[in-house]
């Protein structure tokens, strides 16, 4: 095999340009050199992030809840997983899309309600409507809001609007604690 002179110059030549470019990159960004980016940046996520573990507590009607978060793909997503009596499990992954927090719930109606934070200010988040995928049309039932409301690192609440023919039609708080570490592992 021939190398061509000319294209072996070139690589040399532009190899210096690469290997500044890669060093400058984060220092124009304000990051140290060598510092690596986190795929999931400082923001309304780390909420979500921090409630990693188990969490136990009632719904509006009393009944028994369980929640876990667990923090996944590379921390750029938290996966809720919600276990109420009497209802199937439902997961709801929460992610950044740009400058904002998503969420779809994966619900137990068989839809999957995705929806943005309108309002994020300390100690509460809430999430409106944007889309859903499995949902025959706008008229079937459907979770249209989601409100959480933090209040304090080991306590934490959710109210769930559910949306049918057009008309809210009930709203779903749920109330749970951390559970503590050497209770989750008994």
């Amino acid at each position: 095999m021939t190398t061509n002179p000319r294209n072996t110059r070139s690589a040399w030549t532009l190899a210096p340009v690469l290997a500044l470019a890669l060093v400058a990159t984060p220092l124009l960004a304000g990051e140290p050199a060598g510092a690596k980016a986190s795929p999931a940046a400082a923001g309304p996520l780390d909420s979500f992030r921090a409630l990693a573990g188990t969490w136990e507590g009632t719904n509006s009607h009393g009944q028994a809840v369980k929640v876990t978060y667990e923090t996944v793909a590379g921390g750029s997503a938290v996966l809720e997983h919600l276990t109420m009596a009497e209802h199937p499990d439902m997961v709801t992954l929460f992610h950044m899309d740009g400058e904002s927090l998503i969420l779809t719930h994966y619900c137990a109606m068989g839809n999957q309600p995705r929806m943005r934070a309108t309002t994020v200010k300390p100690g509460e988040v809430r999430f409106d409507f944007v889309s859903a995928t499995n949902l025959p049309d706008p008229a079937a039932g459907h979770m249209r809001a989601a409100v959480f409301t933090f209040k304090g690192p080991d306590r934490l609440s959710s109210a769930w609007t559910f949306r049918e023919g057009g008309k809210d039609v009930f709203t779903e708080t749920i109330e749970v604690q951390r559970v503590a570490a050497a209770r989750a592992s008994n």
